[in-house]
């Protein structure tokens, strides 16, 4: 919808994203996008995709079913190695990367101001694109913590952000900024995907915007999240374990616990099942090549604050036990 278009043209523009509404599209989910981004071919020739370890899982089984060489890079409390960085796509044959860099996924970290200068400036040097979800922005509370997509002035980097996460699952609408030479390719892959994107979630969205009630609804979210990552960050600082280390952001979806050392990692998923805790897999973050089960995602948009305080030591305590 070219109504939808306009309005997100100026309503991205709260995250530091300016673009002319010819270069944005909507899609019926950013999971559509990063399948139609991953099998069309770009302008630098290259075939592989490089993604973050770990990474939303999404992404990695999309690139596993379309049979996409892949490579991956380590990501972990302290960010990446621009080294390995350089040396990957300087050799790597890289298409593009793959990246959150804001409240990622699983980790909850995010890169800094020059981390992320210093990604936009490696992908230019070599002709690499950056596919930048980001879909935690309408939670960050620091305004100035702008997108690696405002620091790019040769258009490498592709700009993607679900409304859908954010609202609710079913309205399956995203929006993607895209470089001219890639949206003639991007559209005739999308036609054949689904035709169009739903025309009722576009409209729902695009009252929602100019209503004020998605602002509105933010500014709540934002402060309730908050107030979440709260409870859990200082429920973590009474436990204290040499081996045992988190990271917890002050927004976003996902906080993090890293068990350092040898985990009956298994034992450890089903004891908190039986406590009726439920935590995701974090192998499933990991190309095989990577696979690490040491990392405990904790996703809070589904606990209250009461709820925090009383299970974080349970699974703190029941990681302990099977951790040699």
């Amino acid at each position: 919808m070219n109504s939808l278009i306009n309005v997100l043209s100026k309503h991205i523009q709260n995250y530091q994203i300016f673009a002319k509404p010819d270069n944005i599209l909507i899609t019926s989910s950013s999971q559509q996008a990063l399948n139609i981004l991953s099998i069309m071919p770009f302008p630098n020739g290259k075939s592989n995709i490089l993604i973050e370890q770990p990474t939303y899982h999404g992404m990695i089984k999309s690139l596993e079913l379309n049979n996409i060489p892949v490579l991956g890079i380590n990501r972990d409390f302290n960010g990446l190695d621009l080294y390995e960085l350089e040396k990957l796509f300087k050799y790597g044959n890289i298409k593009f990367f793959y990246s959150i860099p804001r409240f990622h996924n699983p980790t909850g970290t995010s890169y800094s101001k020059l981390e992320k200068q210093e990604i936009v400036k490696l992908a230019n040097k070599y002709d690499v694109y950056i596919v930048e979800d980001d879909i935690a922005a309408d939670l960050d509370m620091n305004k100035k913590n702008d997108p690696m997509f405002s620091y790019d002035i040769s258009s490498k980097v592709i700009y993607l952000k679900s409304y859908s996460k954010i609202l609710m699952p079913g309205l399956r609408v995203a929006a993607l900024i895209l470089p001219d030479l890639l949206i003639n390719s991007f559209l005739e892959h999308k036609k054949w995907t689904d035709i169009n994107s739903p025309i009722l979630s576009q409209g729902a969205l695009e009252i929602y915007i100019k209503n004020g009630m998605f602002d509105t609804y933010m500014k709540q979210l934002v402060n309730l999240y908050a107030e979440r990552m709260g409870s859990l960050k200082n429920t973590l600082l009474k436990y204290k374990h040499p081996r045992i280390k988190y990271n917890i952001p002050e927004s976003g979806y996902f906080g993090c616990i890293y068990a350092d050392g040898s985990l009956k990692h298994d034992k450890t998923l089903n004891s908190l099942h039986h406590k009726n805790i439920k935590i995701f897999n974090p192998a499933e973050c990991f190309l095989k090549e990577y696979r690490c089960n040491n990392y405990f995602r904790i996703t809070i948009s589904k606990v209250n604050s009461k709820q925090i305080m009383k299970n974080t030591p349970i699974i703190l305590d029941t990681i302990k036990k099977y951790l040699a």
